[in-house]
């Protein structure tokens, strides 16, 4: 018997998985208000390079196990131009539930009411004119079994939601500004600090040397 390694094989995989997940979208989405609006920009732009095999493989983890869980058409609404697609909807008589995955430390969650997870929820209670949703985190560990799943329920108020929804329209303002004027954004804001550690841009990104 006769082994070769073919890293051809791999590499058609990546640029496979590179094309499915790094699609730009039409339209102004909920994600683009929530994470770092340079980085927007530059993709909207049409800038940005292509994402790095490492980013792949871990947007892929995280697709793969959104998709296997929920297998459900998405459905998409839109208010004030901005399109929202919630993950999951009802699947499990749960009603609103936004799932992430995360090799990120348990002790981090759930995380505080001004955290991306916790706009992108009241997003979609704007959207769906509901006031709770459901977070959905499967945690990848160090140890068998190698994944952990928590949930927790979010009740919002109708006052916690519109104030949110402002901000969101606030930063998509900032943004189609940058856009309009072919330059950067006003105001830098991203979804976490060490957001620039898992920057799609960083080559070409004009704060680079600030972070």
């Amino acid at each position: 018997m006769k082994v070769v390694e073919t890293p051809r094989v791999v590499e058609n995989v990546y640029s496979l998985l590179r094309g499915t997940l790094s699609k730009e979208r039409t339209g102004f989405h909920l994600s683009d208000a929530l994470y770092c609006n340079v980085k927007t920009v530059i993709r909207k732009e049409g800038r940005a390079p292509p994402i790095t095999n490492e980013q792949v493989m871990n947007y892929w983890r995280g697709h793969a196990m959104q998709y296997y869980i929920h297998r459900e058409e998405d459905k998409t609404y839109e208010i004030d131009g901005v399109t929202m697609t919630p993950d999951i909807t009802d699947r499990f008589k749960c009603g609103l539930i936004e799932m992430k995955c995360t090799a990120g430390a348990e002790k981090f969650y759930p995380p505080e009411i001004d955290a991306h997870q916790i706009r992108q929820m009241m997003g979609y209670c704007k959207a769906l004119d509901v006031f709770e949703s459901t977070l959905l985190v499967v945690f990848f560990t160090k140890y068998p079994p190698y994944m952990k799943v928590r949930a927790w329920k979010y009740n919002f108020s109708m006052d916690e939601i519109d104030s949110n929804w402002n901000e969101i329209l606030r930063r998509k303002k900032i943004i189609e500004d940058a856009l309009e004027d072919k330059g950067l954004p006003t105001e830098v804001i991203k979804a976490f600090e060490p957001e620039c550690g898992y920057c799609e841009v960083p080559v070409i990104c004009p704060y680079k040397e600030e972070k």
